[in-house]
């Protein structure tokens, strides 16, 4: 605890059992109630359990609930949710990635609750938890983040430092996986073909305001997805462009020329799900222009799906305040489980 924190002298301690939450053991310990505030202002009411053999400290239970919930796990390079390393209100880890983590999931509850009005994921104060140095099964460094939405957390794998670092070290990566919560108890958007694309573009578009409300400013950054984490050794690319989705070399970014897998083939990991990812860049250009204006990046092109020219329209610019809201509304309130992009036209 920092200096500020004071002992009750209103409580007197107890000699109790307890098992700790940090090596899930048994000890008797000294139950001692500390009361007071942190240098940062945060107050301090909680059980402290001292060992009664060695004096260590091995517990904690805060009696203060906050509005933001954090936890931060470390599943220690394993497939499993990992052993609890940092949660709410609690100090830094010195941890890079731990910290980094905490922070991250602070930051993106704090733009939902701030600009959307929403508190967390589920509307409800849900506990965000991000598991840590995730890997599949086959123990492999794992290039993957994912939203679990059966237990409402979220899993960041390792990397294998060349295409990837440790994912947990992404903002917009951490805030897209986070608004797939949200898009879970909203729209609830089905993960395939159109409504899959909207599903995963909205994820990239949420991150995309979340970042720039964390960093105030609207920048090239802005629009690149995982930036920070994706080829390492590589400066200035990204695992997705926003501005211009074909810069991948797999993203169409003009709707005629999507991905439509066959009628009689169903959506799978094989075809991205019915190309959820490839087809998010079409959303995600639509977000962009509106809130830089701009025409489209191919715009006068032959187009080899219809023949005729992309449209030059210029598309007037209205700034991130005014479209993330917009898009946040849409997802919210109009759009619905089984939305194409017709519909997310209309809902916009």
């Amino acid at each position: 605890h920092a200096s500020s924190v004071q002992l009750a002298s209103d409580a007197p301690t107890r000699l109790v059992y307890v098992v700790s939450t940090k090596d899930q053991t048994m000890h008797l310990a000294h139950e001692v109630s500390i009361k007071g505030s942190q240098d940062n202002g945060l107050p301090v009411d909680e059980l402290t359990y001292i060992d009664a053999t060695s004096g260590a400290v091995v517990d904690r239970h805060s009696k203060v609930y906050y509005a933001r919930n954090r936890e931060v796990r470390n599943a220690n390079f394993q497939s499993s949710f990992g052993s609890i390393v940092r949660t709410e209100g609690s100090a830094a880890t010195g941890n890079q990635v731990f910290d980094k983590d905490y922070d991250y999931l602070g930051a993106v509850y704090g733009y939902y609750n701030t600009i959307c009005g929403r508190d967390s994921f589920d509307a409800a104060g849900g506990k965000l938890v991000g598991v840590t140095n995730f890997r599949s099964s086959s123990g492999v460094n794992y290039n993957n983040a994912f939203w679990h939405s059966s237990y409402a957390q979220m899993f960041f794998g390792d990397g294998d430092g060349v295409t990837f670092s440790n994912l947990a070290l992404s903002l917009d990566v951490t805030a897209h996986e986070i608004t797939h919560g949200v898009t879970e108890r909203t729209s609830g958007l089905i993960y395939a073909n159109e409504p899959g694309a909207l599903n995963e573009a909205w994820s990239d578009i949420m991150a995309a305001a979340c970042e720039a409300w964390s960093r105030g400013v609207v920048d090239e950054n802005t629009w690149k997805v995982g930036e920070d984490i994706y080829t390492p050794g590589v400066v200035g690319d990204a695992l997705r462009y926003m501005g211009s989705p074909r810069q991948d070399g797999i993203s169409p970014d003009y709707y005629p020329e999507r991905v439509v897998i066959g009628i009689n083939e169903s959506p799978s990991s094989s075809n991205d799900n019915g190309g959820v990812h490839k087809n998010s860049g079409i959303a995600n250009l639509a977000f962009k222009l509106l809130v830089t204006g701009g025409r489209h990046p191919r715009a006068g092109q032959l187009s080899g799906a219809t023949g005729q020219a992309i449209p030059q329209t210029l598309v007037p610019a209205i700034g991130m305040d005014k479209a993330q809201r917009i898009f946040y509304r849409a997802m919210a309130v109009y759009m619905g489980m089984g939305a194409h992009f017709i519909d997310a036209r209309a809902a916009t």
